[in-house]
């Protein structure tokens, strides 16, 4: 059983779930059952097998050069892929596993210790860079997943001479296949791990993991494709909204416009009987916004027919467990 474990939070229930999957991971079964975020359909559970999870694990330990015997910061549910994985790569690497709460400022727990490998949502990384952004530059490996990451952090982070990798996998990918990293040195394209290849169809990512068993996982994500090992992240194609007659990738659009606004949102779409969908910017926000004056401000950067035509705020969006925002069902608090 795993004995390099340290618990650096008195919450019962994260408690609890850290040492289920340590249990899970030593019983008799080949497999562990996880289940899948959720965010854009409906979440179900799968079997992944423990032999994958390794070559996974030891995929991340090989590319950051991660060294045996270190120490590793869990600040994740360890009901995700995310969290399930940090603890997987500590087991395998012999890593001493520290494990915080899994809220906002969570990073603050480790302050003042060197950390060889952490894993972050980007609203975690945000307030660190706001709050200590020291702390940051004392993780010899950070890893960003579960949703995009804003200009305004990239900003911060190469403000801060700071450097991060920002993550893309899946459930079913058994956690990330490539990474981009952002911050010093900043890219603008994911780069495959080892012995993970790409292609596309109809411009969309096709995932090549012979290891895993995955010889053509097909995914709904609209990329650049630059070769077989390296992509351009476009935005998801189950996303697009049709208005007008043109489609518009809202994940782009954001990209535009995250520099003028300080409060989690995302472009989403309402029904209109004249356009088909009409283009609506989400905030979460319990303040009254000026609607008028945000569009004005955000209409000069955004494409002919793209700017949103409503803003809408929210008092809380809905989440998936490991962070994303889920658009779907946030769409529909307002209808």
């Amino acid at each position: 059983m795993y004995k390099k474990l340290r618990f650096l939070t008195d919450s019962e229930v994260i408690r609890s779930s850290v040492n289920a999957f340590i249990e899970e991971w030593y019983n008799d079964s080949l497999f562990i059952t996880a289940q899948t975020s959720g965010s854009t359909g409906k979440s179900k559970q799968i079997q992944l097998s423990k032999k994958h999870m390794c070559v996974s694990a030891q995929n991340t330990i090989d590319r950051f050069k991660i060294k045996k015997g270190g120490c590793s910061f869990l600040c994740l549910s360890a009901d995700t892929i995310g969290g399930k994985m940090m603890i997987v790569r500590s087991i395998i690497n012999e890593m001493e596993l520290l494990v915080g709460d899994i809220r906002i400022h969570s990073l603050e727990a480790i302050t003042d210790l060197n950390i060889d490998l952490a894993a972050v949502v980007p609203l975690q990384l945000a307030h660190s860079l706001e709050h200590q952004p020291k702390t940051i530059k004392n993780i010899k490996v950070l890893l960003v997943g579960g949703a995009p990451v804003s200009k305004k952090i990239e900003e911060q982070m190469i403000i801060n001479n700071c450097s991060a990798y920002h993550t893309y996998g899946m459930t079913e990918t058994i956690s990330h296949v490539a990474v981009r990293k952002i911050g010093v040195g900043n890219e603008n394209h994911y780069s495959a791990l080892r012995d993970i290849s790409f292609t596309t169809k109809d411009d969309k990512l096709v995932i090549h993991f012979p290891e895993l068993g995955l010889e053509n996982l097909r995914t709904n994500d609209l990329v650049k494709l630059i070769d077989n090992q390296r992509f351009e992240f476009i935005g998801r194609a189950d996303f697009i909204i049709n208005s007008g007659g043109k489609k518009f990738n809202p994940e782009q659009l954001e990209s535009l416009i995250s520099p003028f606004i300080d409060t989690p949102f995302f472009i989403g779409s309402i029904e209109d009987n004249l356009l088909g969908s009409r283009i609506v910017l989400f905030l979460e926000s319990t303040i009254k916004m000026d609607e008028q004056k945000l569009i004005e401000q955000i209409k000069s950067i955004l494409p002919k027919h793209g700017t949103p035509k409503r803003v809408v705020c929210l008092p809380q969006f809905v989440r998936t467990d490991s962070g994303k925002i889920n658009r779907l069902e946030t769409n529909k608090l307002f209808h």
